[in-house]
C-alpha cells in the first residue's frame, strides 16, 4: 500500500507535536526521528502523486 502525501504530512505534524510536548529526552528524540521519516516518505509520496513535478524539461 502506498501512503498519500496528506497522510504522511499529518503523521509528520503529529510526531513534531509529540516531540514539542515531551519532557523526556529519549521520547523527544524518537518523535523527531519519526517526524523525519514521515517527511521523507511524504516527499516520496509527492513524487509518486506528481511524477512531472520538478522535471518540466523531460519529454
Amino acid at each position: 500500500m502506498q501512503l498519500s502525501s496528506i497522510l504522511c504530512r499529518a503523521q509528520e505534524a503529529h510526531h513534531h507535536a509529540v516531540a514539542r510536548a515531551a519532557t523526556l529526552d529519549n521520547v523527544r528524540l524518537v518523535a523527531n526521528v519519526a517526524a523525519a521519516a514521515w517527511a521523507k516518505e511524504g516527499a516520496a509520496a509527492v513524487r509518486r502523486e506528481n511524477p512531472d513535478r520538478g522535471h518540466a524539461d523531460r519529454s
